[in-house]
């Protein structure tokens, strides 16, 4: 049997990565320093301009990165970075309100980049380049929700570094300049760094991601996941992903659920929900739209089932009502 060319599935995901804003800071830190950071939302990426570092999370073993490197924290989880083990911590928080630094919160519109340079003339100084992701549907991001705890990527395995630094350089030139633009700016380029690096991430590991994304280094799976994102208003049945993938029904079911860690119905339920989330929040469409062009016949089975994946009713994204402008004199 003669199947047709494996689609990018790694390209129809990472196209609906939508960020509500970013916020980038600068680090130059001198030796021995360690820095406490909280958990906090967002997801958190790290890129090892100059000297070395150690980022500890919870539990795991350190990874250890050097100039070149990029980590990058999906969940955004509590950790502690810092130049070895033995280095006094300070919490991030302190040493911002120390220096003046006003602290982003998630939400926020973000007021400029955080800089900060605590090395002085130093030279073993570590500068670490820092991307605040904030996104519009962190809690029910598939992408996110599939992704590792950490990624690490060595000098020689991304392409974020080199381009990163004189990106960030222009941005702050320009500000400093009096032009505009930041908020527009940064999101755009944190999307493209973070696209970038879970890219290069899945490229090369793609068995070790787990959850779905774990299909991509299975041919027939990714072809049938990939039909499923492009139509998931469609009436599937198995045999019809099957058919898709080029498998028999039942060699389809149990690779799907071996693979992907759940039955192909309930993953096409969780990517209908997905999008549901996303276009609900944005504001351009109703629940019974949703429900609708998800291929719900009644939005009563729309909500329970998607209070069922989200784990809560669709009407809570919603977002609020604008205000009516009045101005002065009409």
């Amino acid at each position: 049997m003669l199947l047709p060319a494996a689609p990018d599935l790694l390209s129809d995901v990472l196209a609906r990565v939508a960020l509500r804003t970013s916020v980038i800071a600068s680090f130059r830190l001198a030796q021995p320093w360690a820095l406490a950071v909280p958990h906090f939302g967002p997801a958190l990426l790290y890129a090892v301009i100059e000297g070395r570092l150690e980022l500890a999370l919870d539990g795991r073993s350190p990874l250890q990165a050097e100039a070149g490197d990029v980590i990058l924290l999906p969940a955004g989880a509590s950790h502690t970075c810092r130049s070895d083990e033995a280095s006094p911590v300070r919490h991030v928080l302190d040493v911002l309100d120390e220096l003046g630094q006003t602290a982003w919160r998630p939400g926020r519109q973000p007021e400029g980049p955080v800089l900060v340079d605590l090395a002085g003339d130093s030279r073993e100084a570590c500068r670490i380049l820092v991307v605040v992701l904030d996104f519009q549907d962190a809690a029910s991001n598939p992408l996110r929700l599939n992704l590792p705890g950490s990624i690490h990527l060595r000098a020689s395995e991304n392409r974020v570094t080199p381009w990163l630094q004189p990106a960030v350089e222009s941005i702050v030139a320009g500000l400093a300049q009096g032009r505009q633009g930041y908020v527009a700016l940064t999101t755009k380029l944190a999307e493209l760094v973070f696209i970038d690096t879970v890219r290069s991430h899945l490229i090369r590991h793609p068995e070790g991601s787990g959850g779905w994304l774990a299909a991509m280094g299975h041919p027939r799976l990714a072809r049938a996941v990939a039909a499923l994102h492009r139509a998931p208003e469609r009436r599937w049945t198995v045999a019809e992903m099957a058919r898709t993938a080029g498998m028999s029904r039942a060699s389809f079911a149990d690779a799907f659920a071996r693979t992907v860690g759940r039955t192909p119905f309930a993953f096409l339920t969780e990517v209908r929900m997905s999008l549901a989330a996303a276009r609900i929040a944005a504001g351009g469409c109703s629940v019974k739209s949703a429900a609708h062009e998800l291929g719900y016949g009644s939005e009563k089975a729309f909500s329970h089932a998607f209070r069922k994946v989200i784990g809560h009713p669709p009407g809570r994204l919603k977002p609020p009502p604008r205000r009516a402008s009045h101005r002065a004199g009409e």
